[in-house]
């Protein structure tokens, strides 16, 4: 795999749109409709068993057959999902931090990671709202919330247990409020229907849960948008545990604060940027780009085009920073000394016209077959006022000469002003504190050394570009690098 297509294989890892759920769901609710007719087929021959050879007095209608061979494909589908569908990657990883997802969708401001809690909801909603039409008894609160609770801890069990998951207190949370949510609903359809008339008591209790989330969501969505800055995605979701860790400082740290200067991305969150780029390439390669823009993740945005000889040819927008990646077919083998110097012409003078190369870019070539430009950001921005851009633009061929593929991740920093920020010393007081990022988590006995520290920077939601203190050791050590981030602004 090259440097494009390991680009190209990035950008489609990690993300959780509406065709991948869907194409999920296609395959599983197929998968889930075979095993539903074998379960039901052992439960009617035991069904009969029980009525034919034991007498049995109970009695099953037809509407409870439904319903029940409704709940067995529900829940293979969700098994499926959740379990079966999944590599091993995970070991024994638990997360009773209730509520961290939020504080993770915050920290990103990430849509994907509110669509994965609200898809926990919608997940157990069938199971809260067919329990009711199976028996009578269900419709009791409390029966309905114990089986939702035993599910969905059954199914985080299962997680824990074969590593195809983490046992995590908010998807169990968030399972349960969806079961309700059905619950809700299906009881206010019910006591409206046997009552002949519209009770508001019940109504008002199927729509609760769905009102108080969508409030909750437009509540921070405001929030959010009448800050100045962004969030810091570097921000933990849950502090670290550092009770049994022991830290040793091999740091000279200052009490005293400094200022430092703030950038802004002007692309940042610009989706005309990503159009007009569209427009660019089709005017200069004769590609014809869909109207329809699909969305990956929170970030990618896909212009899905043709090139003129009908091979695909996609334009992959980076909408959180406006750097992007043109794919246009195969690339081809080694570039003579004369093919790289008029091949090197042709895309400067386009990139040039188009306001999509920086005049300090430095040329060079990549493994004899790649043109590349770079523009390094300056050294020192906390104390430089001046706007600046930078930049990595690489470029491949077919062998006919023709453009394979373009990765261009250009960022064109404004400065926007000076502040205050917090002393290193009170930045080290956050690592002390356990308020960092950090993937793996500390095991008891730890020791961490922290014997490093520099002020560099990172965008926050915004585009803005702020100054955090970067923090590097090891953990008991040499051989186990550590480092963490934290946000230096006052």
């Amino acid at each position: 795999m090259d440097w494009m297509q390991a680009k190209k294989a990035g950008e489609k890892d990690g993300y959780m749109d509406l065709i991948t759920v869907s194409t999920a769901l296609i395959k599983w609710a197929l998968a889930a409709l075979v095993g539903c007719l074998g379960v039901i087929t052992l439960l009617g021959g035991g069904y009969l068993i029980y009525k034919k050879i034991f007498r049995g007095k109970r009695n099953m209608s037809k509407k409870q057959w439904v319903v029940l061979s409704l709940l067995v494909a529900w829940f293979l589908v969700v098994l499926g999902l959740t379990t079966i569908s999944r590599v091993a990657n995970f070991t024994g990883d638990i997360n009773l931090h209730l509520f961290s997802g939020y504080v993770n969708a915050w920290n990103k401001w990430s849509f994907s990671e509110l669509q994965l809690i609200l898809f926990n909801m919608l997940m157990f909603v069938p199971l809260g709202f067919l329990l009711p039409l199976l028996m009578r008894r269900a419709e009791t609160f409390w029966l309905t919330f114990l089986v939702t609770l035993l599910t969905t801890g059954f199914i985080e069990i299962i997680q824990l247990v074969t590593g195809k998951g983490i046992f995590e207190l908010d998807d169990i949370f968030h399972n349960l409020i969806g079961g309700l949510a059905g619950y809700f609903f299906v009881m206010a359809i019910l006591v409206c229907a046997r009552q002949k008339r519209f009770a508001i008591q019940f109504v008002l209790r199927g729509v609760m849960i769905p009102a108080l989330f969508g409030a909750l969501i437009g509540s921070a969505m405001i929030t959010y948008q009448a800050k100045e800055f962004g969030n810091m995605p570097i921000l933990p979701a849950m502090k670290q545990d550092m009770d049994e860790v022991t830290v040793e400082n091999k740091l000279l740290l200052h009490e005293d604060a400094d200022r430092a200067s703030i950038y802004r991305n002007i692309y940042a969150k610009d989706m005309q940027r990503g159009r007009d780029i569209a427009d660019q390439l089709s005017r200069k390669y004769a590609v014809n780009f869909s109207d329809i823009i699909r969305r990956e993740g929170d970030d990618n945005r896909i212009f899905m085009g043709a090139a003129p000889d009908g091979h695909e040819a996609d334009l992959y927008y980076q909408y959180k920073d406006g750097s992007w990646h043109f794919s246009a077919g195969d690339a081809g083998g080694s570039l003579s000394d004369h093919q790289a110097a008029t091949l090197r012409a042709e895309m400067e003078q386009w990139l040039s016209q188009s306001g999509l190369l920086p005049d300090n870019a430095v040329f060079s070539i990549q493994d004899n077959n790649i043109l590349r430009w770079d523009a390094k950001e300056p050294e020192d921005l906390a104390h430089q006022d001046n706007d600046f851009v930078s930049s990595i633009i690489m470029v491949q061929f077919a062998k006919d000469g023709t453009l394979s593929d373009l990765f261009n991740q250009t960022i064109w920093n404004k400065f926007d002003r000076k502040l205050e920020l917090i002393s290193s010393k009170q930045a080290f007081e956050q690592i002390q504190a356990g308020n960092f990022y950090m993937y793996s988590p500390f095991q008891k006995g730890d020791k961490l050394v922290v014997n490093e520290y520099a002020l560099t920077y990172v965008y926050d939601t915004k585009g803005y570009y702020q100054p955090v203190y970067e923090f590097k050791g090891y953990i008991n050590n040499n051989e186990r690098q550590w480092y963490c981030q934290i946000p230096a602004r006052k």
